[in-house]
Formats: C-alpha cells, sequence, structure tokens
C-alpha cells in the first residue's frame, strides 16, 4: 500500500495538493481565485460604517516594587479591637508545603520577618536574674480593696526582654517610628497585662523608672493576696485581646510555623522527598521542625544559635520544595531567557513570584469549593468557620449568637483553660461558638429525627455545657379527679332543646338581722337575691365533651370557637408564636365621636381556654374537675380503657436552668461519695438514686408535724443545709455561683432549643430562680391560744384569736423555791401547821389559810399553778420552807429564772462594698421578732467584731436571725465570720450544751437574693 507523505505546514501552491482538498466540498481555486465559488455565495451589499464614542477612565499608574504597598491582611497586634473577619481555610495540619505556583522559600522568609515584627512580645520578671539583689521581683505591694487594685514596685534591672520593648519614653523631641505600636510599653501600658500563678490582671496605672531604676504598676485585683510582694518571677506582657488579634490575622503558613496546638509548641511539618536506605525508592516523608521559645516560654527566639540554626533548616526545606514541588512560574511557566539578563536584585523575579504568590491565594479559594458544604469535628477541608451559621441557615437551622455581644474584648478574647486531655489550648468564646455549630451541623440529622423528644432538648443543653443535674424537664397532664353528676344526660338534652333553666344569684339585700359576733361586736346579715338563665348551646350530643359512660372526651365540633390548646402558650411571644388579638381597653379610646381602637395579643393561658369546656359542660354549671400533674414517663399501668380515659394530655412542658436542683444534686452527691451525714439525720445516700433522694429527703427529715407546722421555717432542713455549706472536706455550691455559671453558659439557649421543639407545644423555658430543697417555702399555721376573751392588740402573724388571758397551766419557772419534787415531805417544827399565803402586800404574812405552794409577793394576788388543791386541812406540800423561830416563813425568790445559765456571744461581719443601714433581728423558739440591742438602725462593722450576748438560753433553743431589708446572711460557729455570703436570708442556730457559745454571722447589706 502506497503511503502519501504530507508536509505540514503544507507548502503546496494550491488546494488541489493537499490532503484537505476537499473538506469544504467541491473547490474550483487553482491558486489565483479568492473564493470557493461552488460553496460559498458572494454578498456585494456593503453595510455602512456605524460610528460609536466609547470614553475610558484613565489608566491607574503602574505597580512597581517601588510603589507596591504593604500587604494588608498581615498579622497585627495594634489595638486588641475585633477587626473585620476573613474567611480562612483549614487545611491539612501536617502539610506546611502551602505554596505551588510560588516559591516557598521566599514566603517562608516573608512570613518569619511578619512574625517577628508583630508578635506579641512579652517582658519577663526573672527571679533569678544576675541582677536581682534584693531576692523581690515586686514589693511595697498595697491592695485597694474600694478601687480593687494593687499598686507595687519592681526593679527594671531583672526584666528579661528579648524584644526590645521600649519602657521608657524617650527623651528626644522625635518619637522614633515602629511597626507595631504595642512595644512601646509607656503609652500603650493599658494594653498589657500581668501573668503571674496561671491569672491574668490587667494593667491600669504605669510609672516610669524612678531614679532607683524601679517602675511603679498598678493592676486590677489582689495580685498578690494581701502580701507587700513577691519573689516569684512574672510576666508581663500584652492582655488577651491583643494576643488573640494576632494569631487571628496570620495565614495558613504564619497559623503552621507558630502553631499554639503542637507538642512542642510552635512545631512545623513539611512533606519533602527523601530516597529509601537502600536508594531504590523515593517516598513522602513528614519532616517537623519547631521555632525555639525563650525561657519565659512565651516569646519566640529572634537571635542566638538555635535560632540561626531554626532559619537554616526552614530555607534549606524551602528550596528541597520548591525543586521539586512548587515555584511553578519561575521553573515551568516563564522563559527562562527572561532571568539571564535580570538585575541584581532580581527585579524580574520578584516580579513573577507576586504573581506566583497570588495565584495560590486565588487556588486556594477554588480548591475549597469542593469542601463548602463538608463539615466534621477535626474541621480539615470543612466549610471556613465564618460561613457556619450560613450552612446552619441553609440547611433549616435558625442561628442565634450564644453570647453577649456587648462583652467585647476581655471575656470575648479571653482563652479558656483546657478541659480535656489531648487539647493543649483552650477556645475563646467566637471559637466556643463556631465549635457549637460545627457539632450540631455534624449531627444535625440525628437531631433532625429526635425533634420533639426529651432526647434532643437534653443534647442540646448538655451540649451548651449544663450538667444533667441542672436540667429540669416537665411535662404535664391533668388528671379527671371528679366525674359529672349522674343526671347530665337529662340536663345535656335539656340544654340542646332550650329548656334547661340554671338559678343565679343576681343581688343581696340587708336582712335587718344583727349577729353578736364571737370576741366582741356585731354584724349585720344580709339576703341574696336570685334569678334564673337559660342554658344553650351550639353543640349536639355527640359533640359533647362527655359520652354515655361519664368520661371525657375530645370535642369535635369545627364550628364552634372550642379547640385543642385554645388559648395558646409560648415562653416568648414573637410573630410567629402570638395569640389572638383584642382590644387594648386601656390605650382604645371607645367614647366620643371620634374612637380609637388599639389592640394587643391576649395574654397566654397555655391552652386553659380548651379544657374549660371540661371543667364547666357547654350551658351547665358544673363539669369534671382537673388536677395537674408531672408526668415525665408518659405511661402508666390501667385496669381498663376507660381507665385510661382519665387522664388527659395537655402537650404542656416546662424546660428550665435551675440552680437549685444543681444545689440538691450536689448535697446529695457528696453525701454518697464522702459518706457524709448532714444534719445529724440525713444519713449518706448510698443505695438511693437521686430522683429517690429527693422524694425520701423530706420524709426522712420532716418529723413531727403537728409541732412543726407551728414554725416559719423547717429547722431540721435548714440545719442539714448549714451543715452542707460549712463542710471544710469540699467547696459547697452556693446559689449566687450556680446562677452565674447558667448565665455565662449562654443567654440565649432558648433560642437554640426552642427550634427543636414541636410548634404544637405549649412551652416555658429559662433560668429557674427558685428555693432548694434545703429552703423550702413553708406555710406557718397559727398558735391556737384558749382561755377568756379581753381587749387589746394582738399579734395576727403568731397567733389565731385576740389576746387573751391565759389559763393557768403548771410552769416551771412560776415557783420561787428551788425544791422540784412535788412529793410532800414534812419537818419536825414548834408550829404544828406551817402555812404561807402571799397577800396582797409586799411582804409574806401567815394566815391560817393552807395554801399548796409559795409563790413570790405582788401587789395583785394572781393564780398560780397548784399541785394539791387547796382544802380546809391543812396539808404540808413540797414546797414549804423550813420553819424558824418566828412565825414568818423565809422565802427565796428569784426575779428571772436562768435555767441552765447558757449564753451566746453574736459577732457580725458586713462584706458588702459599701455597707448599707439596716436592722438584725431574732426569734426564739418561732415566738414574736425582737430587734437586737446594737443592732437597730445602723451600719454593721466590716470586721468581725461583737455585737450582743444572749443569756437565759436552754439547750436546744432554736434561735433564727435576718434583717428587715432581708440581706444575704451566712453564719458559723466560733470567732471566724464566714468569707462569704449564699442565697439565705435568715440563719438558725440551735443552742448546744457549752455554757458559753460563739455564733459568727457575715452579711451583705447589697446583696438582696430571689
Amino acid at each position: 500500500m502506497a503511503v502519501t507523505r504530507y508536509k505540514v505546514p503544507s507548502q503546496a501552491a494550491s488546494g488541489a495538493e493537499t490532503f484537505s482538498d476537499n473538506l469544504v466540498g467541491r473547490q474550483t481555486t487553482d491558486g489565483s481565485s479568492q473564493l470557493t465559488n461552488t460553496n460559498f455565495a458572494i454578498d456585494k451589499v456593503i453595510p455602512e460604517k456605524d460610528s460609536r464614542d466609547f470614553k475610558t477612565i484613565p489608566f491607574s499608574e503602574y505597580i512597581t516594587l517601588d510603589t507596591l504597598k504593604e500587604e494588608k491582611d498581615a498579622p497585627t497586634t495594634q489595638s486588641g479591637n475585633a477587626k473585620k473577619e476573613k474567611i480562612k481555610f483549614k487545611s491539612n495540619l501536617d502539610d506546611s508545603s502551602k505554596s505551588l505556583f510560588g516559591s516557598l522559600k521566599q514566603r517562608l522568609s516573608v512570613s518569619v520577618s511578619k512574625i517577628i515584627n508583630k508578635f506579641p512580645a512579652a517582658i519577663l520578671v526573672d527571679e533569678n536574674s544576675l541582677y536581682n539583689l534584693t531576692d523581690y521581683t515586686a514589693y511595697q505591694s498595697t491592695y485597694n480593696p474600694i478601687t480593687n487594685t494593687t499598686q507595687f514596685y519592681t526593679p527594671s534591672s531583672i526584666f528579661f526582654n528579648p524584644f526590645d520593648i521600649l519602657i521608657t519614653k524617650p527623651k528626644s523631641n522625635t518619637t522614633p517610628s515602629t511597626d507595631n505600636i504595642i512595644r512601646s510599653f509607656y503609652s500603650s501600658y493599658v494594653k498589657y497585662a500581668i501573668d503571674f500563678s496561671g491569672s491574668t490582671y490587667n494593667i491600669v496605672g504605669y510609672t516610669e523608672t524612678n531614679s532607683d531604676g524601679n517602675v511603679r504598676l498598678g493592676v486590677e485585683g489582689n495580685i498578690f493576696s494581701g502580701t507587700t510582694g513577691t519573689t516569684t518571677s512574672f510576666l508581663i506582657r500584652p492582655n488577651d485581646a491583643i494576643t488573640e488579634e494576632f494569631y487571628t490575622n496570620l495565614d495558613e503558613l504564619e497559623d503552621t510555623l507558630v502553631n499554639r496546638e503542637t507538642t512542642p509548641k510552635y512545631t512545623a511539618t513539611f512533606k519533602v522527598p527523601r530516597d529509601s536506605f537502600d536508594q531504590t525508592s523515593t517516598n513522602i516523608v513528614n519532616v517537623d521542625i519547631s521555632w525555639p521559645v525563650s525561657k519565659d516560654n512565651w516569646n519566640i527566639q529572634i537571635v542566638g544559635v538555635n535560632f540561626n540554626d531554626y532559619i537554616e533548616k526552614l530555607s534549606s526545606l524551602g528550596e528541597e520544595i520548591d525543586g521539586y514541588k512548587s515555584n511553578l512560574i519561575v521553573r515551568f511557566l516563564t522563559a527562562p531567557q527572561l532571568f539571564e539578563f535580570d538585575s541584581e536584585d532580581k527585579k524580574a523575579e520578584s516580579i513573577f513570584q507576586l504573581y506566583g504568590q497570588n495565584f495560590d491565594k486565588v487556588k486556594k479559594y477554588i480548591d475549597n469549593i469542593a469542601y463548602m458544604r463538608n463539615v466534621s469535628y477535626d474541621s480539615i477541608n470543612n466549610v471556613p468557620d465564618l460561613l457556619l451559621k450560613n450552612l446552619s441557615q441553609t440547611l433549616g437551622l435558625s442561628t442565634v449568637n450564644l453570647f453577649d455581644e456587648k462583652s467585647l474584648q476581655d471575656t470575648l478574647y479571653s482563652r479558656q483553660q483546657a478541659e480535656y486531655l489531648g487539647l493543649s489550648l483552650g477556645k475563646t468564646l467566637v471559637e466556643a461558638e463556631y465549635e457549637f455549630y460545627r457539632r450540631i451541623l455534624t449531627n444535625l440529622a440525628q437531631l433532625y429525627k429526635s425533634k420533639g423528644t426529651r432526647s434532643a432538648i437534653q443534647f442540646f443543653l448538655k451540649f451548651l455545657g449544663a450538667p444533667e443535674p441542672l436540667i429540669k424537664i416537665d411535662e404535664y397532664v391533668y388528671d379527671v379527679t371528679g366525674l359529672p353528676q349522674q343526671d347530665f344526660e337529662d340536663d345535656i338534652d335539656e340544654v340542646i332543646r332550650g329548656t334547661k333553666i340554671n338559678n343565679i344569684i343576681t343581688g343581696f339585700t340587708t336582712s335587718g338581722i344583727t349577729y353578736n359576733i364571737a370576741g366582741g361586736g356585731t354584724k349585720t346579715g344580709y339576703t341574696f337575691a336570685t334569678g334564673i338563665t337559660t342554658g344553650t348551646t351550639r353543640l349536639s350530643r355527640e359533640e359533647y365533651p362527655i359520652d354515655s359512660n361519664g368520661l371525657p372526651r375530645k370535642v369535635k365540633n369545627l364550628n364552634s370557637d372550642i379547640y385543642f390548646q385554645k388559648g395558646s402558650g409560648w415562653y416568648d411571644l414573637t410573630l410567629d408564636h402570638r395569640s389572638s388579638n383584642i382590644i387594648n381597653t386601656e390605650l382604645s379610646v371607645l367614647t366620643g365621636n371620634t374612637k380609637i381602637i388599639k389592640t394587643k395579643p391576649k395574654d397566654y393561658t397555655y391552652g386553659e381556654d380548651y379544657f374549660d369546656s371540661f371543667r364547666t359542660l357547654d350551658g351547665l354549671d358544673y363539669g369534671f374537675n382537673l388536677e395537674t400533674r408531672i408526668d415525665n414517663l408518659k405511661g402508666s399501668v390501667v385496669l381498663n380503657e376507660n381507665e385510661s380515659k382519665l387522664t388527659l394530655n395537655r402537650k404542656n412542658i416546662n424546660v428550665h436552668l435551675s440552680p437549685s436542683q444543681g444545689i440538691n444534686f450536689d448535697v446529695y452527691r457528696q453525701s454518697r461519695d464522702l459518706s457524709l451525714t448532714f444534719g445529724g439525720k440525713l444519713q449518706p445516700q448510698i443505695e438511693l438514686t437521686f430522683a429517690e433522694y429527693l422524694d425520701d429527703v423530706l420524709n426522712q427529715l420532716i418529723t413531727e408535724s403537728h409541732i412543726s407546722k407551728y414554725n416559719k421555717s423547717y429547722f431540721t432542713l435548714e440545719k442539714v443545709f448549714n451543715d452542707y455549706i460549712t463542710n471544710t472536706n469540699f467547696i459547697p455550691y452556693n446559689f449566687a455561683s450556680v446562677n452565674e455559671f447558667i448565665n455565662k453558659m449562654s443567654p440565649y439557649w432558648v433560642q437554640v432549643i426552642e427550634q427543636f421543639i414541636p410548634a404544637t407545644t405549649l412551652w416555658l423555658g429559662g433560668n429557674l430562680v427558685g428555693n432548694n430543697i434545703f429552703n423550702r417555702c413553708k406555710y406557718a399555721h397559727l398558735n391556737p391560744r384558749y382561755g377568756v376573751f379581753t381587749s387589746g392588740s394582738y399579734s395576727s402573724d403568731l397567733y389565731n384569736c385576740l389576746v387573751i388571758e391565759p389559763t393557768p397551766t403548771p410552769t416551771s419557772t412560776s415557783t420561787p423555791t428551788p425544791t422540784p419534787t412535788p412529793t410532800p415531805t414534812t419537818s419536825p417544827t414548834s408550829t404544828p401547821t406551817p402555812t404561807a399565803t402571799p397577800t396582797p402586800t409586799t411582804s409574806p404574812t401567815s394566815t391560817p389559810t393552807p395554801t399548796a405552794t409559795v409563790v413570790p409577793p405582788t401587789a395583785t394576788p394572781t393564780p398560780t399553778p397548784t399541785l394539791v388543791p387547796p382544802t380546809a386541812t391543812p396539808t404540808p406540800t413540797a414546797t414549804l420552807v423550813p420553819p424558824t423561830a418566828t412565825p414568818t416563813p423565809t422565802l427565796t425568790v428569784t426575779p428571772t429564772p436562768t435555767p441552765n445559765g447558757l449564753s451566746l456571744e453574736l459577732r457580725v461581719l458586713d462584706i458588702a462594698n459599701i455597707p448599707q443601714t439596716t436592722t438584725m433581728f431574732y426569734n426564739i423558739n418561732s415566738g414574736s421578732n425582737i430587734n437586737i440591742p446594737g443592732g437597730t438602725s445602723v451600719t454593721f462593722p466590716i470586721t468581725c467584731t461583737l455585737l450582743y450576748t444572749f443569756t437565759g438560753l436552754t439547750t436546744g433553743d432554736v434561735i433564727l436571725f435576718g434583717t428587715y431589708f432581708a440581706c444575704a446572711i451566712e453564719g458559723a460557729g466560733g470567732t471566724g465570720c464566714p468569707g462569704y455570703v449564699g442565697s439565705m436570708t435568715t440563719y438558725s442556730y440551735v443552742v448546744d450544751a457549752p455554757a458559753v457559745q460563739t455564733l459568727s454571722l457575715t452579711i451583705d447589706t447589697q446583696t438582696i437574693p430571689y
């Protein structure tokens, strides 16, 4: 077969000699013709010129290396304020080869320079400095409790300052220029903080170096715990806002070089090719390189042997990677001749490097388009953090801010300490919010499946950081406790036919009859006037909410204004969740010619409008008795189907975080884990669950209810709680701290979980403020008193009747003799029948009338307790005083008896920042409140000071202390006042056996608990 060879491009004289002669059909060209006339027609119409004028903007100036401005998104440490966030992509951290078109070596060189110039440098006050002559790193420290600041001196000679931060302002008139104004400490000291013993204290004051070379600093807080100085090293560094701003503005390569989450810190990993040991293969291996850190473990090294070694290794790695992977613009995409005649400073190559770096930036966005819907726990090759909320909204999950944006800088950028193994660095609030939505999106499919269940709500609350004991979710149902009367069928029939007549009260008239009121006074009676109404309904018998057996059933009439959950109810009034509008009578003008009608949403009833049709049957004046009940199990055992109809589902729930329940759990946990007994009665809770403990604790501690019902509080419960908060084996919870924890967890958590509560559920939610089980409210029953009525005032909060003369009852304090034995005894005397009888005079006289006892003489004879009824026959008694030579018996009278002689010293301390004037009261054994002498309308001392001494107490007396402003109060036995207050507004003390006892109370007159 002959092979025809053609030369490309063709050198033929005409198309006939080419291989594509017939490519467009039959041609008639011979080398001189202009067109292939066989296939194409010639149009001889020449269109006229279409003239247009175009105006362009003048071209900008050419960009040269000399006019190229500094990159705007370089890392900064300037203000500490929130900058406009930029989208950052997080690729694999174990590959620091972030360049492809540009040179990695050149980029590493620029990144190192930027990091050194903008690093948040610190000063170490070094205790091991050779120039430390006094061993003190800080001295002459003074703390001001009013301003909560500390002033102290520190010697500048022991400063370790590798970045040459300017401490003293230069004396020259020309201020030296700097790329980082934060390093001028004399003008930027308010942006610094002191890192001491793991805590940071913002600097608020600064005085330049004095003649002794000492710097005076002022910080917020009591940094040295009241001492006058310290010998320990501490760090003067930029505050959290400045530090986080620096790390936030790093690009991908810079972030890898100074990665704080690696071990050791600031370790970068590069993938480079390495030949195998036998030289038979080449593999990509990981090479780690760490930026050396100074001795303060904060500053990076910028000089020295270690730093030079680090830079050499970094440059060598960059050059090696450029040789096989990166720097494509220079190596492959441009002709080498362009660089042969380049200038000495390689301007041409630099231009192409700029192109390469910008190509890499564009490629970064192109590559990450594929990951714009990826979300995983490690955040590698994921949607950028800034777009997580956008993705959430795209998938149907509304987003809210989990923190209050008003709290900037200190709180917003403060990085919390890592709480889990494997995490060397905690998160700021912003990062925590990103992490929250990342984990939500990862589990979103499962959450949507479980929407409307307790597990979904509990997941969110636990995920937000709420411990399970704080979570309180209650679901409510109605139990039918009473059925309508037996003849309801006849009444319903009459209502439907319109013949039902109901008697109603239309008014009343004075009857003219006067009644005597027990205890005094009269009252005029009334006569009620009655009328009749006709019961009506729009319901048929089949539509009534009661079946033929007298059991409840749902209303089925669609035309009536009765439907399930009528009255609505949501934790908040919004456009999506609101009730029907009603006329606002307060703002509307309904009189006159011009009427103004304004409406408002009707108050939520949480479905009670619907259940009212069960409580009162339509057209009748009776119905079912309904009682609400918490049913978190949503299941019960019934004997038959009719019994199941006696429970009505309300679809009402409460979702709360309860600080009080958290305290209840901690009492249970400490008692269980440490085998502790609180209050002498609450035994270690070893075999009970927390739910069983809540049910059992009241049965254990509340006893003798026939006596305790007259008390104003449950003393046994309070004693358990007092033992708990004064225990030294652990740190007890208090309401204020737990409540603060809930508020910090997120003020907007309710808006998150509402998306997983069905729209047809009526619910309330939020932070539940209430007493714990040990400080529960108690109804104080009035003490019954019996006797003969007398006029006068009385205390209505203690007794249930007016002041009366008490019926004589035996008391141990009415007898002035010390002999308690009631057995009659006789002694030989010269007088056969000695007796002693009180007379109206002030001295006792002998009379022939025998009595059973001797009482102190008073101006008016008063009936006294009698051991033996008085008779005409003289009877010796146990209280006869042995007769003497005179017929007048000798009496031993104690005007103010003090059994057992116990006393209580009361010490008081007010820890308020600005103590307020108030009055402290007490009562003994639930008696009347009495102002404490020396504690009425006074400002209490700010040191633990003796206020008053109680005498005449007996063992077992319960003394209740409080203030009329209901201030927070705490107490402890001994002479030391507690250093804190809790949520209690009263404190109870039980008198013990020692003759002299001491109670120390701490109050805060600026804190009034809920």
